[in-house]
């Protein structure tokens, strides 16, 4: 496994509030750190009860119209999904916004950017 390094931290961790629809408006500034970012994210919703659809995109307007559950046979979107008490990673371009995304139930996913493999 040469090259690959463990998660390292660079930059605080933000809370993301998710609903039930989506927000009007990107909730997280990206990082601002240049180059390709990881962001661990962490739903903290109970399994199977609170899968969060989170989009990002180059600006606000991008991550909230983006910010719907993916359905087959529908427009392509920007989005992850993070199940309940799941930690996914995503990397991004340093400077994409987040906007909270429709969930299953009100939860929150935390997300902290930084290097390495999550």
């Amino acid at each position: 496994m040469d090259g690959f390094q463990p998660f390292k931290p660079s930059g605080p961790t933000f809370a993301i509030s998710v609903g039930t629809a989506a927000a009007p408006a990107a909730s997280l500034l990206g990082s601002g750190l240049a180059g390709d970012v990881t962001y661990r994210l962490y739903n903290s919703g109970s399994a199977g009860a609170a899968d969060a659809a989170l989009a990002f995109g180059p600006t606000s307007a991008a991550a909230s119209a983006g910010a719907v559950f993916p359905i087959v046979g529908g427009a392509p979107q920007s989005v992850i999904i993070v199940k309940g008490g799941e930690t996914r990673g995503l990397t991004l371009n340093g400077n994409f916004l987040f906007a909270a995304g429709i969930g299953m139930a009100s939860t929150t996913v935390f997300a902290t950017p930084g290097f390495g493999i999550v």
